[in-house]
């Protein structure tokens, strides 16, 4: 039989999306699985409304907004699956996105989280279909490379390592985050995933991506909903904290103190 899969999707005031987000979860052809939504005290009806039409969605709610890492990691608690799949609710996934990315993940038993490719969802833009997320990788001033963003997807065909996963969409091994730990509940939101990939390559298993499962994002939906200091504050924070968290003695010389050097002339 086929592993069960716990699908997280945290929700915040986003009925608007939930609607096809669920559709198109509902129609995959990878059958175990188990669906949970993790409300963040949304103030519409994101709850009534899937409770009414997705009846077989197991909702967590809580009373306060917790973000997209305590969020995710209440839902962890909630799910029951021998693989986690985070998954945006601003998200439309085609019917085999899951099982190429499980297929993958049992067959390559020295890989901790696959990603699929990510690709926009913005009908009438010039980024429709266009990549918004095939990894992100290390650059030596301390920020992050996004391979291909906003270019067209054609030439992305091989598997790879990345170094850090993007939290709209991948696939975990629980066996690893029962090990680790999902998020750190002292992010609320921004920068996650990438502590968590680098602390799944210092666990000694990969990060990597498998285009052969595709999925689309509409992208920055809830982050439009939040003022611009507040997503500054946490990308900034969060990035520093995961850098002392993570990096050796030596490139914390190398990398974290110029780094910080560059954020501080740049904010002048």
């Amino acid at each position: 039989m086929s592993p069960l899969v716990s699908i997280i999707i945290v929700n915040w005031n986003s009925r608007e999306d939930l609607k096809e987000c669920f559709e198109s979860l509902f129609k995959i052809s990878y059958k175990n699985y188990e669906v949970i939504m993790v409300d963040n005290g949304s103030k519409d009806d994101s709850v009534e409304f899937v409770e009414k039409n997705f009846p077989k969605v197991f909702i967590a709610k809580s009373k306060v907004n917790l973000g997209f890492a305590g969020g995710n990691n209440l839902g962890f608690k909630e799910s029951h699956g021998e693989y986690i799949l985070l998954l945006n609710n601003d998200t439309i996934v085609p019917p085999d996105f899951l099982g190429e990315l499980v297929n993958f993940m049992e067959k390559r038993k020295d890989v901790g989280i696959v990603q699929p490719k990510i690709l926009f969802h913005r009908p009438g833009t010039p980024l429709h279909h266009r990549i918004n997320s095939v990894g992100s990788f290390f650059l030596s001033t301390g920020f992050l490379y996004h391979l291909n963003y906003g270019k067209n997807d054609s030439k992305i065909s091989q598997q790879f390592e990345i170094l850090s996963a993007y939290g709209a969409c991948f696939l975990a091994r629980r066996s690893l985050i029962d090990k680790i730990g999902l998020f750190d509940d002292d992010y609320f939101a921004y920068f996650e995933e990438t502590d968590l990939s680098q602390r799944v390559w210092l666990s000694g298993l990969k990060v990597m991506i498998d285009p052969s499962s595709t999925i689309y994002h509409k992208g920055a939906k809830t982050s439009q909903k939040l003022p611009t200091a507040f997503i500054q504050y946490h990308s900034f924070k969060n990035r520093l904290q995961t850098y002392l968290k993570n990096l050796s003695f030596s490139n914390l010389f190398k990398i974290f103190i110029p780094h910080l050097l560059i954020c501080e002339i740049s904010s002048v």
